[in-house]
Formats: structure tokens, C-alpha cells, sequence
């Protein structure tokens, strides 16, 4: 009998590839406290097994033409294999399969990107090298950068006189920022106008008053974090004479790359209590002719009318 001999040629290889996938904390805004979660598949496209499967995995933040490395929140880990291989060997046409996380930080805002590279190799029966391959994927980071201002009257002080804001009152001002976005807050500063209703304006002072978060003077906020001002303005006449006085505070904010963002307003009107009201009092005496106690024929009667302004307002 012939017999035919054939020589099977040993190939081997392996493919892999990573994905990943954002897992939202709710913002729906790709930022801090977000999770990039990794899956990295190994597949055996060889005709032989392969062992010493060994994978590694870099994590970078891509900063124009700078690189910066970054840690894994949870380092390459073997989750399965398509034919119950165990860890670092595959079977012909066997897929393994890894994951790992990264939560993502503040410092990843000053970035281009995150790129997260992959190389996967092996050993063949001969115990040689196979051939080193390679995946990468990236994932932009969005910045979004908010924040809101309210502003409402806390208290209006009396001066004494019990008429309803009138001059001399004092107007106490509560102002309330509050940091939306998904990145901490840096340089804030107020400048609060107050405007009577016949345009005259000045500019009053603002307090940092308490916050939220660790700022020690207001000019920092992070992620979700709320800071209290304060102000106050005493009324003047010419307040009370227009009959209402507008408050209205801007305020200015830069993004961790430093970029000034839009300014925000808040604004409150109070309206001045317009109390005109006289008081009138009349008083009467006889000029005395005949040295006699009653008031004769003949002599003189004086009226004295006295009109006070007892209201908040000037009266002509």
C-alpha cells in the first residue's frame, strides 16, 4: 500500500479587540464620576492551542501632543472563555474574554481624550512567540460647564419709624450660587447693582457668607456644591420718592481650563411702601385788648395751622 504523508503547517495567531462603553451617573454628560467600562476579547484564529496568553493593558490621557498615564479604577481582569479554557490558554478558535473600569476625575477635563491601548500575545506548542497584536479605543470627555444664581430679599430691617420700607430701611440681600455642571468652578466673582426706578444706580457689596463645599472665600466651587453671599442697602428718599428699587447681581466663572464662562444673573425688585400721609393741627388765640380773660367784640382771633409730613414720601 502507498502511503501519503502530509505535513499539516502549524499557523499560529491570535486577534484582539477592545470596546468601550460609558456608564452614566445620571447627568447624561459624559464627566467626573462616570465609569468607562472595558471589554477586551483574545481569539485564537490559529490551528493550534496557545498558551501563556498574556495581555496588557495602558491607559493615557492624550493632551495634545503630550501623553499622560493613567491608573485603571480596576485593573485587567479574566471574566470567561467561549470554551472553558482556563486563564492564558485558548483552544483553536476559543475567544477569552477580560474587562476593566476607569472612573473618571476632574484632571481628565484638561484633556484631548483618553486612549486605552491593548496588546495581546502568546506562546506556541514550539514554546515561540506568536506575532504581538494590538486595539485601541478612545472616548472624548464633555465638559459642561454650569452654574445658576438666585437672589431674594432675606430681610428688610425697620429704622424705627414702623413705616413699611421707607428711608433709612435697610434691605438685606441673600444670593445663592449653585455649581450645575459637571466640572468644579474657579475664579467667581459677583458685582451687584442697585437701580430705583428713576435709573439711579450704585454699586453695593457682596459677603461670602458659607458654602456647600471647602471654599474658605467663595471663589471655588465643585460639582454640586452650593455658596451663600450676602449684601445689604439702606433706602434713601430718592428710593422711596421713585417707588421701587431693582437689585440685580452678575456673576462671572472659569471652567478647570480656565475659560470664562457666560455670566449668570439674579434678580429681585422691591417695591417701596408709598405711604403719603399729613398730619394737620390747628390751634387758636384772642389777642387780648381790655386785659379781660374772654375774648370780646372787636378783638383779635390768630389761627395757627401746623401740616406735618408724617408719610415716606416728599409731598409738593
Amino acid at each position: 500500500d502507498d502511503r501519503t504523508i502530509t505535513t499539516i503547517t502549524q499557523t499560529p495567531s491570535l486577534e484582539v479587540t477592545k470596546t468601550a462603553v460609558v456608564e452614566d451617573n445620571g447627568d447624561e454628560v459624559t464627566g467626573p464620576g462616570d465609569t468607562i467600562n472595558y471589554t477586551i476579547t483574545v481569539e485564537n484564529t490559529g490551528n493550534v492551542t496557545l498558551t501563556g496568553v498574556d495581555i496588557e493593558d495602558e491607559l493615557s490621557a492624550m493632551d495634545g501632543g503630550s501623553t499622560t498615564d493613567r491608573n485603571l479604577s480596576q485593573e485587567l481582569t479574566f471574566e470567561s472563555s467561549s470554551k472553558n479554557s482556563i486563564e492564558k490558554t485558548l483552544k483553536v478558535g476559543e475567544i477569552a474574554t477580560y474587562s476593566a473600569t476607569y472612573e473618571i476625575t476632574q484632571d481628565d477635563f484638561l484633556i484631548d481624550e483618553l486612549l486605552n491601548l491593548v496588546t495581546a500575545s502568546a506562546t506556541d506548542p514550539n514554546g515561540l512567540p506568536t506575532d504581538t497584536k494590538t486595539d485601541q479605543v478612545s472616548t472624548q470627555i464633555d465638559a459642561d460647564p454650569s452654574f445658576t444664581v438666585n437672589k431674594e430679599v432675606d430681610v428688610i430691617l425697620d429704622n424705627g419709624t414702623g413705616l413699611t420700607t421707607g428711608a433709612g430701611d435697610i434691605i438685606y440681600y441673600r444670593i445663592t450660587i449653585e455649581n450645575t455642571g459637571n466640572v468644579a468652578l474657579s475664579d467667581i466673582n459677583l458685582t451687584d447693582i442697585l437701580e430705583n426706578a428713576d435709573g439711579q444706580q450704585s454699586t453695593i457689596a457682596t459677603t461670602f457668607d458659607s458654602t456647600s463645599g471647602s471654599t474658605v472665600d467663595g471663589k471655588t466651587l465643585g460639582i454640586g456644591e452650593t455658596s451663600i453671599f450676602t449684601a445689604s442697602y439702606t433706602i434713601d428718599q430718592d428710593d422711596v420718592d421713585s417707588g421701587s428699587v431693582k437689585n440685580t447681581v452678575e456673576v462671572v466663572a472659569k471652567d478647570p481650563n480656565g475659560v470664562s464662562l457666560l455670566p449668570v444673573f439674579g434678580f429681585v425688585d422691591t417695591q417701596i411702601g408709598l405711604q403719603p400721609n399729613l398730619e394737620v393741627t390747628k390751634t387758636w388765640d384772642f389777642v387780648d385788648a381790655n386785659d379781660k380773660p374772654i375774648a370780646e367784640a372787636g378783638e383779635e382771633i390768630q389761627f395757627t395751622i401746623r401740616v406735618k409730613n408724617t408719610g415716606n414720601i416728599d409731598i409738593g
